[in-house]
C-alpha cells in the first residue's frame, strides 16, 4: 500500500532468497553452515541514514548540545544504540563466538524474545542454543536493563568502555536498555 508505516506497525520483515545458477567451490557447504548457525543479527545501514550519517550526526549533537524535534532526537539516539550493539556483534564474529553461549550471557528464548541469565553455563544451554531453541544476545545500551556476566560483560566491556560516553548519554535521555538477539535463524 502507498501509506506510511508508522512506528509499531511493522512486527518483522520476513522475504525469501532465491539462489540461481550458484557456481564456485564451497558454497554447499556455506549454505549448510548458515542453515546450522544462521547469520550474524547486524542493523543494516538503513538504520543509520544516509551514509552513515545518524552516528555522526547524533555525537556531533551530544557535543554540542541543542534542541531537536522528538522525531529527529529518537532517530538519532536509535542509530547509537544500533551501532553500539553492531560493534559487540563484530566483535563476537571476529573472535567467532557470535551463535554460542558464553558464561554469564543473556539468552533469549526463540519466539517470546524473554531474556534470562546463563548463569551457569550448562549443557542443556548449549543444546538448546544449538537447536534455536534460544539465542546469544547482545546490548541495546541504555537505562537500567539486565547486566552480563562473567566472559559476556568482560566482552561486552572490552568492546563498549571506548563509547562509555555514548552510553551514559543514552542513559541521561531515559532510552531503556534492551537486549537484541546476535543471529537470525534461516530456514
Amino acid at each position: 500500500h502507498g501509506r506510511k508505516l508508522r512506528r509499531g506497525q511493522l512486527r518483522a520483515n520476513a522475504f525469501a532468497i532465491r539462489l540461481r545458477n550458484v557456481t564456485g567451490p564451497g558454497w554447499e557447504e556455506r549454505l549448510e553452515r548458515i542453515a546450522g548457525s544462521g547469520v550474524p543479527n547486524y542493523f543494516g545501514p538503513q538504520r543509520f541514514g544516509f551514509g552513515g550519517n545518524n552516528v555522526t550526526r547524533a555525537v556531533r549533537w551530544l557535543q554540542q548540545g541543542g534542541r531537536l524535534p522528538r522525531s529527529k532526537r529518537s532517530i538519532y539516539l536509535s542509530a547509537l544504540r544500533s551501532y553500539l550493539f553492531n560493534l559487540v556483534l563484530a566483535k563476537r564474529v571476529e573472535t567467532e563466538i557470535w551463535d554460542n553461549l558464553l558464561e554469564g550471557d543473556l539468552a533469549m528464548l526463540d519466539g517470546t524474545h524473554s531474556i534470562f541469565a546463563c548463569d551457569p553455563l550448562d549443557e542443556s544451554l548449549v543444546q538448546r542454543c544449538r537447536e534455536f531453541d534460544l539465542h546469544p544476545t547482545g546490548p541495546m545500551p541504555g537505562r537500567a536493563g539486565m547486566p552480563t556476566q562473567h566472559v559476556a560483560a568482560e566482552l561486552e566491556a572490552s568492546v563498549l568502555t571506548d563509547y562509555q560516553d555514548l552510553v551514559d548519554a543514552l542513559d541521561a535521555f531515559g532510552v531503556q536498555a534492551e537486549r537484541r538477539s546476535l543471529r537470525l535463524k534461516v530456514n
